[in-house]
């Protein structure tokens, strides 16, 4: 579910709760899976709606090519089919993306980007001692969207 809030005739604030999956290898050669809850903020400039205007091309829900600051948040949540633990995380990614509309009521949306992320665990250590352990994981990420979007 997303909402684009129009700020200028070029830059649109998307903000979104969504499901994010993933999937992994397992040590035992199986493929593994989760689904994750996540809110997402993102200010976006539209870069090419004048051009495609000027060529008589559909600019109406903001069709057209974007350039973006994904900023997102994972509440730690999650269904998975390994019962994985998942930790809050944030993730920050520039994207680029085209938007274009498929018939009257919908869209499709295509984008890739490179990233940072942090994830925050906090667990207890049985070796030594109960000791609680709270660490931040962090490195480079990759984003990939991929939707199909219907507006009402």
């Amino acid at each position: 579910v997303y909402n684009e809030l129009k700020l200028t005739n070029s830059i649109a604030l998307r903000s979104e709760l969504g499901i994010g999956f993933a999937w992994w290898g397992s040590s035992s050669g199986n493929s593994e899976w989760a689904a994750i809850p996540e809110l997402s903020v993102e200010p976006r400039l539209y870069y090419n709606l004048s051009k495609r205007q000027e060529k008589g091309k559909r600019i109406d829900g903001n069709s057209g090519n974007y350039v973006s600051l994904r900023c997102g948040y994972q509440p730690g949540v999650s269904i998975s089919s390994d019962n994985s633990d998942f930790y809050p995380s944030l993730t920050v990614i520039p994207m680029w993306g085209i938007k274009r509309n498929i018939g009257k009521s919908f869209n499709y949306e295509v984008g890739v980007g490179l990233g940072y992320h942090w994830t925050y665990k906090e667990y207890t250590a049985f070796y030594p001692t109960n000791q609680t352990i709270k660490e931040t994981d962090h490195g480079v990420i990759m984003g990939v969207r991929l939707g199909i979007g219907y507006k009402f």
